[in-house]
């Protein structure tokens, strides 16, 4: 990963300590942001769960104030239509905060330079390929005009892409971002991942949950990127994409959910819900969050029935919401807010009565395999544990605390078998390159197939 934060004060207490939010009744500037998915490609496999994290990634912006150009399965002229449209934005507002770009789709790249591919993009002649795809260079370029305030985020390199060529490659070359921008990438230059084949992808969470969580500085949220995410270029260090206060969220939840006539009645609000294209992992942490807070579920499989919209409508009442039964992308934020606020004094209360975490852990008898697939699963979670050797460093006990009290379990930073269970099976699917592990992870791995 190759980040320079160097325009204002570097990463640290010192400089998060510095930071203020803007006041409620301050005067605000334009927040603009440009969101393309290509996924239905003519000439190439499709760009799968491109849509998927589009939606995710706009409705995120939207919910917080930013005023979205934005396309899906955009041809060469609605592509390069939206991107003008935009462009034209930056020109008009004289005072902009904030600019993010989001593009997921396929990209080529052609004597080092990349194109962003718009869905009937040709790749048999090196005609096609400049004068069909959009230079990378150009949205980075419109970015940097708002140096310091600008992150672009781009997934364009998958491994089912175009055909490559003598004269064209899909992926990405090396990328040289403009001063004061911050780019991001799914994978580092020339590298491939693969996509999910469903819902959104790794990339596509880690943008929605970290870079554009409320109040949470792009500067943290890069330095904890875990690989492939790689990032380059330069942006002011204080910079908050969402900058939004537990009480701001709170109304904006309230008066969005009041004034959405999707959310006046149960089935409409079942199809708001359903746009939200939750995973099984999400309703669990839905359902471990309502648990949190005191509604009971019964049960957290990630499975919505009864038990849980009755928990759901509870705690819409108690929050002054109207009680649908379902929930919308603001309602799911503002939930885990409450949950996460509630959890450190549950945890501390609950800590003595517990046995030494650390002999829980010795008696799963893990191998130095099985803790190095552990690491590899903790990073494709999001949860950072540093080096990946097999070996549970302070960076790993970080982890393990953060992924055990995200998932509402007691925050140790020691592994126990429900902990490793509930890793294991959010990550069954996740990567052929993770390390199965040795006898302790497959036996669990055998109990879970039975």
């Amino acid at each position: 990963m190759e980040i320079e934060m160097k325009r204002l004060a570097p990463f640290g207490l010192a400089a998060l300590a510095s930071f203020a939010f803007m006041a409620p009744g301050a005067a605000a500037a334009a927040d603009l942001a440009l969101v393309i998915g290509n996924q239905d490609y003519q000439n190439a496999p499709d760009a799968v769960s491109a849509r998927a994290d589009t939606r995710a990634v706009a409705d995120a912006l939207a919910e917080h104030g930013y005023e979205v150009t934005l396309g899906t399965d955009l041809d060469r002229a609605e592509m390069r239509g939206r991107i003008a449209e935009f462009a034209a934005r930056l020109d008009r507002d004289e005072a902009v905060d904030r600019v993010v770009v989001f593009y997921s789709g396929h990209t080529l790249t052609s004597g080092g330079i990349n194109y962003l591919a718009p869905v009937d993009q040709g790749n048999d002649t090196l005609v096609e390929v400049m004068m069909d795809g959009v230079p990378l260079d150009l949205v980075l370029r419109l970015a940097g005009q708002e140096p310091g305030e600008a992150v672009v985020f781009i997934d364009g390199a998958q491994l089912s892409g175009f055909t490559a060529k003598a004269f064209a490659e899909p992926g990405l070359a090396d990328i040289e971002a403009p001063d004061g921008v911050l780019v991001v990438s799914a994978a580092a230059p020339d590298r491939a991942i693969p996509r999910r084949s469903t819902g959104q992808s790794v990339f596509g969470r880690q943008v929605v949950d970290r870079f554009l969580a409320p109040g949470v500085r792009v500067s943290t949220a890069a330095r904890d990127l875990r690989s492939p995410t790689w990032a380059t270029g330069d942006t002011d260090s204080r910079l908050v994409l969402m900058p939004e206060t537990t009480g701001r969220v709170r109304d904006r939840v309230e008066a969005d959910t009041r004034e959405d006539p999707d959310a006046a009645a149960p089935d409409q609000g079942a199809a708001v819900e359903q746009r939200l294209d939750l995973t099984k992992a999400e309703r669990q942490t839905i359902q471990q969050n309502l648990t949190t807070l005191g509604y009971d579920t019964r049960g957290v499989e990630g499975i919505f029935g009864p038990g849980t919209r009755s928990a759901l409508r509870r705690w819409q009442r108690a929050n002054d919401l109207r009680q649908t039964g379902y929930l919308t992308s603001a309602q799911v934020a503002l939930l885990n807010q409450q949950a996460v606020a509630k959890r450190p004094a549950d945890t501390d209360e609950a800590q003595p009565t517990q046995p030494d975490p650390a002999d829980t852990e010795a008696a799963l008898e893990l191998s130095r395999a099985d803790r190095l697939s552990i690491e590899q699963r903790l990073s494709v979670l999001g949860f950072a544990p540093g080096q990946q050797d097999g070996s549970f460093d302070a960076s790993t006990r970080r982890a393990i605390a953060n992924y055990q009290r995200s998932r509402g379990h007691g925050a140790t930073g020691y592994l126990d078998r429900q902990t490793v269970t509930a890793i294991m099976q959010e990550t069954r699917d996740a990567s052929d390159d993770i390390v199965e592990g040795a006898e302790a992870l497959l036996n669990i791995l055998r109990s879970l197939d039975n």
